[in-house]
């Protein structure tokens, strides 16, 4: 069971073996990196409230399983959308907590006036940063990944090249039984 799954388990009563649905999670690869929520406009306050509590949790859940895996202590950030309006969070630990920061007001075109003003203004160049950032999570998340490996890969074979315990670097000890005795003269008019 992933983590992620757990933390849903607890707050939704074990909620079953294909899990909750969620609206959009970002992956490189094996690695997630962001989940983002979104409601119909119409949605009650209460819902919304929900979905944001959900989307911090899930998203913590993320960064505690890049934590585990790799000690990275990455800062997410996700979206959260009540139909075209939506808004951006930074999550980012604080000591023991973590802290689910509004970043900015994200909304989407829903005409072609608003298309040109999107691809024009400043949303479409937050979503580009967005997208970086990602990128940027996923290249560390790799980066530490490979640095374990072959630090593991080391540490398996260290024996191979660690000197202390090579048979030529033991000390030897000449022990009672041993007897040193002087070239006999004989011995020594055979080599001439």
């Amino acid at each position: 069971m992933t983590f992620r799954k757990s933390v849903l388990d607890e707050e939704f009563d074990e909620f079953g073996k294909f899990g909750r649905k969620v609206d959009l999670t970002f992956y490189s690869g094996e690695y997630e990196l962001a989940n983002c929520e979104f409601k119909l406009p119409g949605a009650s306050d209460l819902d919304v409230k929900i979905q944001n509590r959900k989307n911090i949790r899930l998203n913590r859940a993320i960064m505690e399983s890049h934590l585990e895996a790799s000690g990275l202590k990455l800062n997410i950030l996700y979206f959260d959308y009540q139909g075209w309006n939506g808004s951006m969070f930074a999550l980012f630990p604080y000591g023991d907590i973590y802290v689910s920061k509004y970043i900015e007001s994200v909304e989407l075109p829903r005409t072609k006036a608003g298309l040109r003003r999107f691809l024009r203004g400043e949303t479409l160049e937050l979503l580009f940063k967005f997208v970086y950032h990602l990128r940027q999570m996923a290249e560390r998340l790799r980066e530490e990944a490979e640095e374990k490996i072959e630090l593991n890969a080391r540490r398996k074979h260290q024996h191979l090249f660690d000197n202390s315990n090579s048979p030529l670097q033991e000390e030897r000890r000449i022990s009672n039984n041993v007897f040193l005795s002087p070239t006999s003269p004989s011995k020594k008019s055979r080599k001439k």
